[in-house]
């Protein structure tokens, strides 16, 4: 047994991922080659989503939905663990292999700036909370903010930062309705979406 984050996972999962990672990662050097076509990680996670349509369970996978609805999944810290060792070893026998990070800031800020409002609800901290935080700077913040995360202030941290924080960077707009939730995000979301989901006794 091995495991992802705090999900045990069978060690032969892993074995079958580097398989139809490697398989995936041809497919779209290829393409990549003949359309001289360069991804960038939120359409590199489409096409991996579209391939996830062949699986045999793949309608218990997010990103076969989000490819599926056309939902951009953006992933600024792809490279950050096995997906990214898995693009590591590619790329040792493939060295003019290229997934475009820097087009993944632009293509997250023009939609905040395209947008009429803008909410996060942003489980966890780290890269993805600053990711989405930093893209609303350039529309003078979200309208809305919902943190939950175990994050806390006096470590110094973006992820431990509180929502007053942001609003002083201009990431969150000072008038935007907010609330910070200190708990696991796993366990808060969803009883959250759960209560929302209840109708109100009368």
């Amino acid at each position: 047994v091995n495991r992802t984050g705090n999900i045990f996972v069978p060690n032969d999962r892993f074995a079958y991922f580097d398989i139809f990672m490697q398989k995936f990662l041809e497919k779209i050097y290829q393409e990549q080659k003949q359309q001289q076509k360069i991804l960038c990680p939120k359409d590199f996670i489409y096409e991996l989503g579209k391939e996830v349509a062949q699986e045999k369970n793949h309608e218990q996978s997010i990103i076969y939905w989000a490819a599926k609805n056309n939902i951009p999944v953006f992933c600024p810290g792809i490279v950050d663990g096995s997906l990214g060792d898995m693009m590591a070893f590619f790329k040792q026998s493939h060295p003019d292999f290229i997934l475009d990070v820097s087009r993944e800031v632009l293509d997250i800020s023009r939609i905040a700036l395209n947008s009429e409002k803008t909410g996060g609800i942003i489980l966890g901290g780290g890269i993805s909370k600053h990711f989405t935080l930093n893209a609303n700077i350039f529309k003078e913040g979200l309208d809305y903010a919902v943190y939950i995360n175990t994050g806390q202030e006096f470590d110094g941290s973006d992820s431990g930062a509180r929502i007053d924080e942001a609003i002083s960077w201009g990431k969150v707009k000072v008038t935007a309705p907010h609330v910070k939730i200190y708990g696991d995000a796993t366990i808060i979301f969803p009883l959250l979406v759960a209560g929302s989901l209840v109708e109100e006794e009368t």
